[in-house]
């Protein structure tokens, strides 16, 4: 079952440590480090890749991105341990905001010039 995480920082990549395995094949391994804000709290997620997924993941750091991850869980000598394995890692397109009509405004009538008054003896306004 694939988990998602949208609109998440590529925070770093971890040193990559490569080994055999048993049956003979190589290997390669590395941590990528995800932060996600949600309100005023930021969520941290380890992900594990392995190969390819590695360049494809340093190639982002410092970009917002979304991936698919899996969670693996496995028992050893009675305790049990979870890794979150990257499946996928692509760049986050933002949404664009939906465009706002703009009403157009009626310009201002301008104002009506004050009326002079023939009578020289009036008052004046100040």
């Amino acid at each position: 079952m694939l988990f998602e995480i949208k609109n998440a920082l590529l925070r770093e990549v971890t040193a990559v440590t490569s080994g055999t395995s048993k049956s003979g094949n190589d290997w390669t391994r590395a941590t990528v480090v995800l932060e996600k804000v949600e309100g005023n709290y930021t969520d941290t997620y380890p992900l594990l890749a392995f190969g390819e997924r590695i360049q494809e993941a340093e190639a982002l750091v410092g970009c917002a991105v979304d991936v698919k991850f899996n969670i693996q869980a496995r028992e050893y000598n009675g305790r049990w341990f979870a890794d979150l394995g990257l499946r996928s890692v692509t760049e986050s397109v933002p949404k664009p905001e939906p465009a706002q009509p703009k009403a157009a405004k009626p310009a201002p009538k301008p104002a009506p010039a004050p009326a002079q008054e023939d009578d020289p003896d009036a008052d004046l306004p100040f």
